[in-house]
């Protein structure tokens, strides 16, 4: 049996009218101008002075968080910085925390970027989080479903625009399904399974713990998000506000080079078990059925950003002629890690 202990950990309260508001930019069409990143392209800090002692990130528990995890003493010793974590329940909630400064760094996809562009919120890319492994992210059912057969069926996810959707659309409509038949809708992580369970989806897009607690009841996967061709493509990356990038460029270098190191480290999957036991209280089993993923490092190459921009627009999500250079919004690793 692995060692438990506790973590420190919270969740994330939603700030009301942010969040109503969030929610409404990613849901709605594109503003009459394209986003583009404000001002001039953000310096490199110089990670051993931060400006800050302490910041925030916020990620989703599971195996995805065992780098930020191995960050937290790296950031500490090594560049003076506290790095505290909490878990995301709510995913327009965590943006709403984020551009009212309650957050300091947020784990999010890069959809994300362009719709908080949308509301008029400007956001860097300050590192990559990490890239999508087979069955990290899966569509799970109870019922003899498949892809096509969703069609006129309910779909739980904790976003309903986004990456995950986007992908999940377009699986549908190549399966011979129709996507714009297919109701979507939007679930706390924690709720997922039990929607599945009790009939409220017929389908619940899972990752972590959700994930296991859907295969708890039974659920075969008709769709793998990460698989194939996606794996190859940036799932998470992490966001600051641009004001913050521009006010305090080496709390940002601390952070972007404590990560880093706390990447390499979490490549381990040893080290990623005992994060999963000791921070999150998994039981064996469920850590025995989490996979791992692939850990970015160094600046974030946009190119796996583009495409999944590009089939937001193919399956209208977002109409024709919704650019964005994600290039402008990357903030570069410094040299000095």
């Amino acid at each position: 049996m692995r060692k438990k202990s506790v973590f420190r950990s919270g969740s994330i309260a939603a700030a009301t009218v942010a969040a109503l508001f969030l929610s409404a930019c990613a849901q709605s069409g594109p503003a009459n101008d394209p986003p583009g990143a404000e001002g001039e392209p953000a310096a490199v800090g110089d990670p051993t002075a931060p400006e800050q002692s302490e910041v925030l990130a916020s990620i989703y528990a599971g195996t995805i968080a065992a780098a930020v995890s191995e960050a937290k003493p790296v950031a500490a010793d090594e560049y003076g910085l506290e790095l505290t974590t909490e878990w995301i329940t709510d995913p327009v909630a965590a943006r709403s925390q984020l551009v009212a400064g309650g957050i300091t760094f947020l784990a999010s996809n890069g959809a994300a970027v362009y719709d908080l562009h949308q509301g008029g919120v400007d956001v860097r890319i300050v590192a990559g989080s990490h890239y999508q492994t087979d069955g990290t992210v899966t569509l799970e059912v109870l019922d003899d479903l498949d892809l096509a057969s969703l069609t006129g069926k309910k779909v739980g996810s904790v976003t309903i625009t986004g990456m995950y959707i986007n992908r999940m659309k377009l699986a549908i409509d190549e399966a011979g399904g129709d996507h714009t038949q297919v109701e979507f809708i939007q679930l706390p992580y924690g709720e997922l399974a039990a929607a599945l369970q009790n009939g409220i989806v017929d389908a619940a897009l899972v990752q972590g713990l959700s994930q296991a607690q859907a295969k708890d009841l039974g659920s075969t996967t008709i769709f793998d998000i990460g698989g194939g061709k996606f794996s190859e493509r940036l799932e998470n990356a992490w966001l600051a506000t641009a004001d913050f990038v521009k006010n305090n460029p080496n709390t940002v270098a601390a952070f972007q080079c404590a990560l880093e190191q706390g990447a390499k480290t979490a490549s381990d999957r040893k080290v990623v078990e005992a994060f999963l036991s000791d921070a999150l209280g998994w039981s064996d089993e469920v850590i025995d059925s989490s996979p791992s993923v692939t850990f970015d490092t160094g600046t974030v190459d946009p190119a796996a950003l583009d495409l999944d921009h590009g089939d937001r627009v193919t399956t209208g999500e977002l109409p024709e002629g919704s650019e964005i250079n994600f290039a402008d919004f990357i903030v570069p690793m410094p040299n000095s890690c």
